[in-house]
């Protein structure tokens, strides 16, 4: 895990969270399949941002997140987005998505990215219902299985059943279905 910024702010406090080194600007080349934590105005300073993004894992954070920026960086890649100044557990919640594949967005913008009132849960089970529920409202599936008191493991499997049915990838993609 790397983290990527110019501002020396935000590598000791997303140090003071995570086990993580800094990098210089140029190494960024030789990176692969690697967990990247930058700051949004710092890459654009990047040519080859889509290249980085296909080889790497970016985690995207923002001083004044916003839906649209977080739409173009899923396009473009990025595999989290949030908040600069995020607290531990959402830090963490994000690396644990990250490095399961899947893309994480920061809480606060869940809400904008979906509407719950127009969600159509009918081809789902009680349990997948409320699994489902509680993925779109930005919990993590530690916190789902904690909240449920159920294993990881089978949250995992409610998950991958409901994105099944609802024939898409991951969380983004059952989201931005649903929205």
């Amino acid at each position: 895990m790397y983290i990527l910024t110019d501002d020396y702010r935000y590598i000791l406090y997303w140090q003071s969270i995570l086990d993580a080194e800094s990098i210089l600007f140029d190494a960024i080349d030789y990176l692969e399949d690697e967990i990247i934590i930058t700051n949004y105005s710092y890459i654009s300073k990047f040519d080859n941002l889509n290249e980085l993004f296909k080889r790497n894992k970016f985690l995207v954070l923002d001083k004044v997140p916003h839906i649209n920026k977080a739409k173009i960086l899923y396009k473009l890649g990025a595999r989290g987005y949030g908040n600069i100044y995020m607290k531990k557990e959402y830090f963490l919640s994000a690396i644990e998505a990250i490095k399961d594949n899947n893309f994480w967005l920061s809480p606060s913008l869940i809400e904008n990215f979906f509407n719950k009132q127009n969600v159509n849960f009918d081809n789902l089970t009680s349990r997948e219902k409320e699994i489902a529920t509680l993925l779109l409202e930005g919990f993590s599936y530690q916190e789902i299985a904690d909240k449920l008191n159920i294993t990881l493991r089978t949250v995992k499997a409610h998950a991958s059943n409901i994105y099944k049915k609802y024939n898409v990838k991951n969380r983004v993609q059952f989201m931005t279905k649903l929205s």
